[in-house]
């Protein structure tokens, strides 16, 4: 009996269990990887709030431009209008004079009246104004602090539209005598910004393009 009793503590003293040392050293890694793991998970979050805020953003700059595609699909008399001066603009059809055949501003007329459109670089904004800015009526006065032109995008604290340009092409043709030498009138429009944010700055590019449904045109 007293042989079996010697036997069970040889076999339980020769038991290895974890150090100090060894449960400090597990606690450490532990803990190291924990912190990369929540930093990591950190960063996701903060990717993620941001993304999704630069995507609020620009879809509501991609609202403002479909509505003017919207609006100039059924619009005649395109015409591209020259940088934002005071008095009235002199409107002249396509604009293939400007470097990169595009100027910033855009008319048509559709049922509901006359439309211009106008891009007005952020160092020339009042406070509370967006980037792009409309007029519907039938004359427009074109200094920057008109009251005849509404904003129809976010203030530059929200969006930063940098540049903005419209390209109108065929309208020179579209009364051709010659009917096989007519083009549809059409506008692209670009837009290039930056979207603020506490994380920083974010930039972005758009286009999109309408053209004339009628070839009633009176450029």
């Amino acid at each position: 009996m007293k042989k079996n009793v010697q036997q069970i503590n040889k076999n339980i003293s020769s038991k290895k269990a974890f150090t100090l040392v060894e449960m400090l050293i597990s606690i450490a890694v532990f803990m190291s990887v924990m912190v990369v793991a929540m930093t990591a998970l950190v960063t996701v979050i903060n990717t993620n709030k941001q993304t999704q805020e630069i995507k609020s953003v620009v879809d509501n700059v991609t609202f403002a431009i479909d509505s003017i595609a919207r609006n100039a699909r059924v619009g005649i008399n395109y015409s591209c209008m020259p940088a934002v001066t005071s008095g009235q603009p002199s409107f002249a059809g396509d604009c293939p004079n400007n470097p990169g055949n595009g100027l910033n501003a855009f008319s048509f007329v559709n049922i509901n009246g006359p439309y211009q459109y106008r891009f007005v670089p952020s160092a020339s904004l009042s406070l509370g104004q967006g980037n792009i800015q409309m007029c519907t009526k039938s004359t427009c006065n074109e200094s920057i602090n008109s009251a005849d032109w509404q904003s129809i995008t976010a203030p530059t604290s929200t969006v930063n539209i940098t540049n903005m340009t419209f390209y109108v092409l065929g309208t020179a043709s579209s009364t051709d005598p010659i009917i096989a030498n007519r083009t549809q009138p059409r506008v692209i429009i670009t837009i290039e910004g930056d979207v603020m944010s506490k994380e920083g700055k974010s930039s972005f590019m758009l286009q999109t393009s309408a053209s004339e449904r009628s070839r009633l045109s009176t450029n």
